[in-house]
């Protein structure tokens, strides 16, 4: 099955792509990185407090199991923190509040932390989307959270586009971006609901085949006009403190064309899959490729100790052994 995010590494980096999906043996999944367990500590937070709110389930037990199940242990205390200080500025900036009215008001239940699969013209989809709903003029929205640069020294922008952004914590004034608009977000109604006039794939294609992928998921068909919205949270690191936060609101469609090719896309790397023919060139060069990537796979396998895990992933990481 493909995911979104095989999607991108087969795109992306082939090598990586067959020696994370493909080879035998597989190497062993890296070390969850400490910003990636930002992301999924206030994913946890954000979506045990939403569904205490609009669902009448226990908060904190919801938020243990979902923080367990997603940090892994060895990020466990430092997420717990840096989790919370990202779902208080979501709170402080009004952006939680503003989510949880459009919910409050939908046609059916919210859908949040589920797996989901479809099979689109032969293709098979799997994904994990973060919320899901109808609102209340019946507009099909899918969203997503997303946590870039909290453990950065530098400061992160948030993506262009956006809709708003607002101040979390951390400010002594407010930022320059601060209750603004993005220069390349245009706004136009849909069916009661303000979005962006520029579709979500000049903002970031990453983002745009994350989300219709999932809309597809949900039951759209590949063309919809469904609305795709991320909250994102970006930092500015702060010496001996938390950092300053920002949240932007993006809020727009996918085109249909751009769906469409994203449908075609998906079609050539699932036959690329299915026939074996993973790599340009003649079958004979492919299959020296993945012998090649086999043995990789073999010599990166740890011996179980922790410097077995270190000498491990610099080997997978080395240019000499990824060189064709």
């Amino acid at each position: 099955m493909i995911s979104p995010s095989a999607l991108a590494t087969f795109e992306k980096d082939r090598d990586e792509y067959y020696l994370k999906y493909l080879s035998e043996p597989k190497p062993e999944r890296s070390p969850q990185s400490e910003p990636a367990s930002v992301g999924s500590a206030f994913d946890a937070r954000v979506k045990a407090n939403l569904m205490a709110d609009l669902l009448g389930v226990h908060c904190g037990e919801t938020h243990d199991a979902l923080f367990e199940s997603q940090v892994e242990p060895h990020n466990r205390d430092f997420a717990l923190n840096a989790g919370l200080h990202c779902f208080n500025s979501y709170l402080h900036c009004g952006a939680y509040r503003d989510l949880a009215t459009m919910m409050e008001d939908a046609q059916e239940e919210p859908q949040f932390e589920f797996n989901a699969d479809v099979t689109i013209d032969g293709i098979p989809l799997f994904g994990k989307p973060d919320a899901r709903f109808v609102d209340a003029n019946g507009n099909h929205i899918v969203l997503d959270w997303k946590v870039n640069g909290y453990c950065g020294k530098a400061n992160t922008s948030p993506a262009k586009g956006y809709a708003l952004c607002r101040d979390g914590l951390g400010y002594p004034k407010p930022s320059r971006s601060h209750g603004k608009s993005h220069k390349l977000y245009k706004p136009r109604d849909h069916n009661g609901v303000e979005i962006n006039d520029f579709n979500l794939e000049h903002i970031s294609i990453d983002w745009a085949d994350q989300l219709t992928m999932y809309g597809w998921m949900m039951g759209e068909t590949p063309g919809d006009e469904i609305i795709v919205c991320i909250d994102q949270i970006t930092g500015k690191g702060i010496e001996g403190s938390n950092p300053a936060l920002r949240i932007a609101n993006h809020r727009a469609t996918v085109s249909k064309d751009y769906q469409l090719n994203l449908v075609k896309r998906l079609k050539d790397m699932w036959g690329r899959v299915q026939s074996g023919q993973i790599f340009e060139g003649s079958a004979e060069k492919c299959a020296e490729i993945c012998r090649r990537l086999d043995n990789v796979a073999v010599a990166v396998q740890s011996d179980g100790t922790a410097q077995g895990d270190f000498l491990a992933q610099c080997f997978r990481g080395s240019s000499i052994y990824r060189a064709r």
